[in-house]
């Protein structure tokens, strides 16, 4: 975008008005860029990583108003946190508000895979393919762990008042198996109420449920 060569786009994000597009740099910047009259301004970097940290899910909502990102830092090629993040246009402005962290020195580089926004917001939804619970449906028990169930997958969702992120659900396949990768990838509606996610079968062919 206006010859700058930074700007690769390995993740694109539109708004639906096609007046805001969010994008990832060479460098694992989150780059934003706005048209006005026609014509797009210079690109507004939003957030710059940390070392050893890159984006692993990314969104923008369907207003142009909030971004959601995940990221996951890096040591001894061990993931070591994993933040998922939301940040808010107002008046001109980008602000950065956190919604989740997770921590732990065996997490894997894909814990959370995929990233979707309703149009205004306020639903978020993350894949999170490591899941490992063999619970069943909606709001199971994520603590409960097994080698049967392992790398399942999970969705998470999550609903903001105000400023304020809370966790609303906890997904799961109906049938939960091992490295079916629930989750892999997960879409909103425009008005946050349906939400549909993949995940894969034995042979590798992706089935898809709705929620």
């Amino acid at each position: 975008a206006n010859g700058k060569s930074f700007l690769i786009g390995r993740q694109v994000a539109l708004s639906n008005d096609g007046t805001t597009l969010a994008t990832i740099g060479d460098r694992g910047d989150i780059y934003v860029l706005t048209r006005v009259a026609g014509s797009w301004g210079q690109p507004l970097a939003v957030w710059q990583p940390p070392p050893n940290t890159f984006v692993s899910g990314f969104a923008l909502s369907g207003d142009g108003k909030t971004l959601a990102y995940a990221a996951s830092t890096v040591k001894a090629e061990r993931v070591e946190e994993i933040r998922l993040q939301t940040l808010t246009h107002s008046d001109g402005a980008w602000t950065e508000e956190t919604v989740l962290t997770v921590s732990g020195s065996k997490l894997p580089w894909y814990s959370i895979y995929d990233v979707s926004l309703s149009r205004d917001g306020r639903a978020l939804a993350t894949g999170v393919v490591s899941d490992s619970s063999n619970a069943v449906g909606i709001n199971g028990d994520a603590a409960n762990v097994t080698e049967d169930s392992a790398n399942s997958g999970a969705v998470n969702l999550y609903h903001r008042d105000g400023t304020t992120w809370r966790h609303s659900a906890y997904l799961k396949a109906p049938k939960p198996r091992k490295f079916a990768a629930f989750g892999n990838s997960v879409a909103l509606s425009s008005d946050g109420k349906t939400l549909a996610i993949s995940e894969m079968n034995s042979t590798g062919v992706q089935s898809v449920y709705l929620y």
